[in-house]
């Protein structure tokens, strides 16, 4: 995801699949919070694919830029952790 966020189209690409696959794990979701949860990030992240098309441009490549970061991050302490 961090090397997606450089360009308009990849980012929106990234975000896409990101989507795709939030819709995807609604279907093994155990409980309502981690529906609303992935709805949430769902309707966030279409809401920035939105307004990054529509109005302003860089909105979607910090939020994918963010989303790598994070991802990263939380992989590199659970690999520490374990």
């Amino acid at each position: 995801f961090v090397v997606l966020s450089g360009d308009r189209v990849a980012a929106t690409v990234a975000a896409g699949v990101f989507c795709a696959g939030m819709v995807v794990s609604l279907f093994f979701a155990p409980n309502r919070v981690m529906v609303g949860l992935t709805l949430g990030f769902v309707v966030l992240t279409v809401g920035f694919i939105l307004m990054d098309w529509l109005v302003v441009t860089p909105f979607l490549q910090f939020l994918t830029l963010f989303y790598g970061v994070f991802i990263g991050s939380f992989s590199m302490y659970d690999i520490y952790d374990d």
